[in-house]
């Protein structure tokens, strides 16, 4: 069976515990190995003063888990650098906020080099090479230079911009996208092939049925914030507590939040969703109530809405969008993204 080598700035080593704090990307992971061998290649989180270190693996079941340190160098220019003061502001449409250095952007284009340098030695030619967000941009170009023809999957986390924002990045010739196609704009729906990826939409759906009958009774009182620090168990609890759930992340992804608010709800007594319309699970959960965030007022009138709004309103309104997340659940969309790139 071919392989599936995934590729993320991060990689989560199994250990005791580990579905208590699995993140999304980790989850998804999982997902994807689920029925196939292969290797989970990155960065360990680990920062050292040492500048070669070799490569560490961990075999867990039918994965290989190959890990990296960072130099203190490379932290500090690729990931605190590049990867957060550049890139993560352009992506959300903050241009103003950007800190562009050349020595950030010398040391962003050295780490994926470099990771593409030690996965070289690993990749057999039939492996299928799945990269993921923006830390890892160039990493494609790189392992083609090294001779690798393999099919490589990009998928980015965030909503990809429109190229008016993407080309206020310094030096984006060598960062997004190769060859004839400069910058390719997703509508939803649609699927564009290019010569060395392949992008998916965006579709991370959450593991529905298993938030929602995972809880029984819940203390009802409202809930004014959550605080993204606690347990993935805590979080479900305090969504599936809330009478109203308010999303409004601007211009971000924020699929998980939305989703498992609607799906750790009580389907007979369900909360409302309040979604930006600009948000990455917009396009799935329609039946929420979108709005405009840079439009306060709009905002006003949608909580009122929320909470003004009939039962039976509100039974319709979760049903919809429950239905459409528990056909794309994350088992699905993994599947789908890998039938696609091998096609």
């Amino acid at each position: 069976m071919t392989r599936l080598v995934l590729v993320s700035n991060r990689v989560a080593i199994p250990e005791k515990n580990a579905a208590q704090r699995a993140g999304g990307l980790e989850v998804a992971v999982n997902a994807a190995f689920k029925h196939r061998p292969g290797i989970w290649f990155g960065w360990n989180g680990k920062v050292t003063t040492h500048t070669k270190i070799a490569a560490q693996k961990v075999l867990h079941d039918q994965v290989t888990y190959i890990t990296l340190d960072l130099s203190k160098e490379d932290h500090k220019e690729y990931y605190n650098g590049f990867a957060n003061r550049v890139l993560w502001p352009i992506l959300h449409y903050r241009v103003d906020l950007a800190e562009f250095s050349r020595r950030d952007l010398s040391g962003y284009l050295r780490v994926n080099t470099h990771f593409a340098r030690e996965l070289h030695e690993v990749l057999r030619p039939d492996d299928l090479v799945w990269v993921h967000d923006y830390h890892l941009l160039p990493f494609a170009k790189a392992l083609r230079e090294r001779g690798h023809k393999n099919r490589i999957g990009f998928f980015l986390h965030i909503p990809c911009p429109p190229p008016e924002i993407l080309t206020a990045l310094p030096n984006h010739e060598r960062l997004i996208w190769r060859g004839k196609v400069t910058y390719v704009q997703i509508a939803p729906k649609s699927r564009t092939e290019i010569p060395e990826y392949t992008e998916i939409e965006q579709e991370i759906g959450a593991a529905a049925g298993r938030i929602n009958g995972a809880f029984g009774e819940a203390d009802w009182t409202p809930i004014r914030y959550v605080n993204r620090a606690y347990s993935r168990s805590t979080l479900a609890g305090l969504y599936r507590a809330a009478r109203v759930g308010l999303v409004t992340p601007l211009r971000d992804g924020m699929n998980l939040v939305a989703k498992e608010y609607v799906a750790s709800q009580n389907p007979d007594d369900p909360g409302v969703l309040i979604l930006s319309r600009f948000a990455g699970a917009a396009d799935e959960c329609k039946a929420a109530l979108l709005v405009n965030p840079y439009d306060s007022d709009s905002v006003a009138v949608a909580i009122e809405q929320a909470l003004s709004m009939s039962l039976d309103e509100r039974r319709e309104r979760h049903n919809s969008i429950f239905k459409v997340l528990s056909q794309n659940h994350i088992q699905y969309w993994a599947s789908r993204f890998l039938s696609e790139l091998e096609r």
